[in-house]
């Protein structure tokens, strides 16, 4: 299988992307976790950083998080990024990037990232920020191109490419003025302009080129290297996109048939991830009377491809996952949930391209799995919203537990006590050590250590 990678040259750290890179595996490059008997020892920050969405680290010690994107929480109102000491997790710095109460738009989730030459870079409404990690100076500020009104539009990410490019895009609200991730579901976004997508030149910050997808487009923009060019994914309602960038142009490309994922009664897929010949994805991000598929397509032919049911026999009358799946390239492996059915999967890619099923347990979450350790020792983390039987609660759950999996069972290694419940559709963040870190919803930051007793 061909392997490929869209960060060739990322900062030298553990966490400096969302996903850990472009392809969005959510696949992090960690020393093996501790065999035997494990406890889970936490500490939790002194400030809060009430709606967080991601973390990032840089060099030893420093940490970076944005938060008040999640407009249901108090306190929210536009995007910040702080600076924490990772000894003491105190507070070093915080920067106020959108007001979006003062400016009237929409407030989203965007996304905080470290650049190859060690400055920050964050999303947020229609802006992109270059940020001192030292100071927290915003260094550079550059407004980018919105189609429809921007009030109800934001930029919700971005990816690098191989050039050192960021390619960007929009996501809007349609019909609605509510704010947040619910806009999703109190609208109707698929009405909405066809998103932007924007090529950024880090060296200047300025706009290299802007064009307008065939439809709104939900999820963020996966990148690899596929031949001589970059190749960037958008998913639609029904349809998975594919934009090549030869390093002057960003077009349709005329070698990708786009492949349609979205069954009847199904809600569309958020983002895809890349494992070597294929790329996989989930339907479902918001709530959908039919059970969600997982789709694996052959990124050199677009008809070639296979599709699952994972959870159709879990006997919900709803199904989703404001999230998406993790892919093992390594392994040839996806891990997919459904936060209403309370399972997580594994499932085997053959070199054909079909699946087939691993393992199967219970284990109910909003949010991401994070895999971590050697590829012969993978751990996948993620969220357990005990003591619920069904999709009921799901959103206002005060609390969860964080816990390990060997990759290649589902075999649980080790689980915390219960923990303030973490932001919907973010993932547990390794950082340095060993340690990991759980971002609450409220505004808690907790560490997690791993320990023999």
């Amino acid at each position: 299988m061909t392997e490929s990678s869209a960060f060739i040259t990322p900062y030298p750290t553990i966490t400096s992307f969302e996903h850990h890179d472009s392809e969005r595996t959510h696949r992090f490059p960690t020393d093996p976790v501790p065999e035997g008997l494990l406890v889970v020892t936490t500490r939790e920050a002194p400030d809060r950083y009430p709606g967080p969405y991601n973390l990032v680290t840089r060099d030893a010690g420093e940490l970076f998080v944005l938060f008040g994107v999640y407009a249901e929480v108090d306190g929210c109102d536009g995007a910040q990024v702080a600076r924490l000491d990772a000894a003491t997790l105190e507070q070093v710095w915080c920067t106020r990037l959108v007001d979006t109460k003062a400016l009237d738009r929409w407030n989203y989730m965007g996304v905080l990232g470290v650049l190859p030459d060690g400055d920050l870079v964050a999303v947020a409404s229609d802006r992109i920020f270059r940020i001192s990690p030292a100071t927290g100076e915003i260094l550079a500020e550059t407004v980018l191109p919105v189609a429809g009104p921007v009030r109800d539009a934001a930029y919700n990410g971005y990816t690098t490419l191989s050039d050192g490019m960021i390619a960007a895009k929009t996501v809007h609200r349609h019909g609605t003025d509510v704010d947040g991730f619910a806009a999703f579901m109190a609208g109707n976004p698929f009405a909405a302009p066809g998103s932007t997508v924007t090529i950024i030149d880090p060296a200047t910050w300025s706009v290299v080129t802007s064009v307008q997808a065939p439809e709104h487009i939900g999820g963020r923009i996966t990148s690899t290297r596929l031949g001589d060019d970059d190749v960037i994914y958008l998913v639609g309602f029904n349809t998975l996109h594919r934009w090549r960038w030869d390093g002057a142009n960003l077009v349709v490309d005329p070698d990708w048939q786009p492949a349609e994922v979205r069954r009847d009664g199904q809600t569309p897929a958020p983002a895809n991830a890349i494992l070597g010949r294929y790329t996989a994805l989930q339907t479902n991000a918001v709530p959908s009377p039919d059970p969600m598929s997982v789709h694996c397509i052959d990124q050199h032919d677009s008809t070639h491809r296979h599709e699952v049911h994972p959870f159709a026999d879990a006997g919900m009358a709803i199904s989703f996952l404001p999230a998406m799946l993790s892919v093992d390239p390594e392994n040839q492996r996806v891990y997919t949930h459904d936060a209403a059915a309370g399972l997580l999967a594994a499932y085997d890619v053959d070199d054909d391209g079909s699946l087939t099923f691993v393992w199967r347990v219970e284990q109910r979450s909003l949010s991401f799995t994070t895999l971590v350790g050697p590829s012969d020792r993978r751990v996948i983390i993620g969220t357990d919203i005990a003591g619920l039987d069904g999709p009921a609660g799901l959103m206002t759950a005060p609390s969860e537990q964080v816990v390990w999996r060997d990759a290649a069972t589902g075999t649980e290694l080790a689980r915390s006590a219960d923990l303030p419940r973490m932001s919907h559709g973010i993932l547990v963040t390794p950082i340095f050590d060993g340690r990991f870190v759980e971002l609450g919803h409220q505004g808690t930051l907790t560490e997690l250590t791993l320990e023999s007793p």
